[in-house]
């Protein structure tokens, strides 16, 4: 179960996200069969959570968080996660980059996604690890 909050009226479409989040439980079949929740936030809402659990007082581009490790109601899916994404930072972010608004929403959800599968960034091996997961992952959501 993939939910999306959108409390800044950003134009992506939930389903879009959900597709995300799809392809990267597809290519990663250990995070298959658990929930995650995709929030877009503001700057300001960025900057208080970044704040708050990271001790930096900016606003960041995507927030992870991981879920719950006890065993799920009956019935009920593992939570996976949830990643906050600060929606002004990507837009511009694209700009920046030279590509599409969606294109970076998808980029900042599979790296969120990459931190609560376990990847990180730390050291120049770990982040080679993840940006491959990452590119892999990419790759098959635009079907090349």
């Amino acid at each position: 179960m993939v939910g999306v909050s959108n409390p800044v009226g950003a134009p992506i479409p939930r389903r879009y996200i959900a597709g995300v989040v799809g392809a990267f439980q597809r290519a990663l079949p250990v995070t298959r069969g658990r929930a995650v929740s995709v929030v877009l936030v503001d700057a300001a809402t960025s900057r208080r959570l970044n704040r708050t659990y990271r001790g930096l007082n900016k606003p960041t581009d995507v927030l992870s968080f991981p879920g719950q490790d006890a065993t799920p109601w009956p019935g009920h899916e593992q939570i996976f996660g949830e990643i906050v994404i600060c929606y002004p930072i990507a837009v511009a972010q694209a700009r920046e980059l030279g590509h599409g608004v969606r294109r970076e929403i998808a980029e900042l959800v599979v790296h969120g996604l990459s931190h609560l599968a376990g990847y990180d960034h730390e050291t120049p091996k770990s982040a080679k690890k993840m940006a491959a997961v990452e590119a892999a992952v990419l790759k098959k959501l635009r079907g090349k």
